[in-house]
């Protein structure tokens, strides 16, 4: 069972060093986003119950402890440069000004909880919302349906609606302009749509939009084996006016 579990842990940290990006450095999150820790903590106990041991000195087990607590201390703020500047609460005067002025409320693709601290504006939806639906049910009911209409304009993954069996897996949006325009032209739509540019959304061809590039990159380590590694060093801002705008444009434009 040592065997088992050690080949898996060394099998696992070898598939994520291979596939980690240059430049970026390993924190806890590697723990917490694979069976690292449970498989190793698992086996451990699993042996010593076989084993038969007993329980170890006092004096040993509490130096074993102070010298554990010590180590926490040391590693357990495992936040990246970037999360440290959007917990400072202070939003980014760049971003604010390629949005749309006024209070409305953004939607911010992938990690919602970004419209706040770094832009000052609530999110207009997103996964994290939902857990309002314990405590109210008109705001499980606007949370359900803005999550269908942003699904239908191609801007959020099925997975994110389904609250309990959210996965890590890479899921590429490609919404089209039509579909911009029909979300962005209701009276409620966000002001604008801030996308991490990468390999999670294609943006439609003619869309316009502007970029706003973070002081510093925002990586993530994640459970999928095929991309575990994330990293996002610019976002696109777009406008929701000038989008459905555009669209109206291009669809009155061959007729004259």
């Amino acid at each position: 069972v040592a065997l088992i579990a050690a080949s898996t842990i060394v099998r696992a940290i070898a598939i994520y060093a291979a596939a980690k990006p240059e430049g970026m450095a390993f924190n806890l999150d590697l723990l917490w986003a694979t069976p690292l820790l449970p498989v190793a903590l698992g086996a451990v106990l699993l042996a010593w119950l076989i084993r038969g041991a007993p329980c170890p000195p006092a004096l040993p087990a509490l130096g074993a402890a102070l010298v554990l607590a010590v180590l926490a201390l040391r590693i357990a703020d495992g936040r990246t440069a970037s999360l440290r500047d959007a917990e400072q609460g202070r939003p980014q005067s760049a971003l604010q000004a390629l949005l749309p002025p006024g209070p409305e409320p953004i939607l911010w693709i992938g990690q919602g909880q970004l419209a706040w601290f770094l832009a000052g504006r609530a999110d207009w939806v997103s996964y994290s919302q939902g857990a309002g639906m314990v405590f109210s049910r008109p705001l499980a009911v606007a949370w359900e349906r803005r999550m269908a209409r942003a699904r239908e304009a191609g801007l959020v993954t099925e997975r994110e609606r389904r609250l309990w069996q959210r996965d890590d897996r890479v899921e590429v949006l490609s919404p089209s302009r039509e579909q911009l325009a029909r979300f962005c032209a209701a009276p409620d739509a966000p002001a604008a749509i801030v996308a991490p540019l990468g390999d999670s959304l294609v943006i439609p061809a003619g869309t316009s939009f502007t970029v706003w590039t973070p002081p510093h990159p925002f990586d993530s380590v994640h459970a999928d084996l095929a991309a575990p590694w994330r990293r996002v060093s610019a976002f696109a801002v777009i406008p929701c006016r000038q989008a459905a705008r555009a669209a109206d444009e291009s669809v009155v434009a061959p007729g004259g």
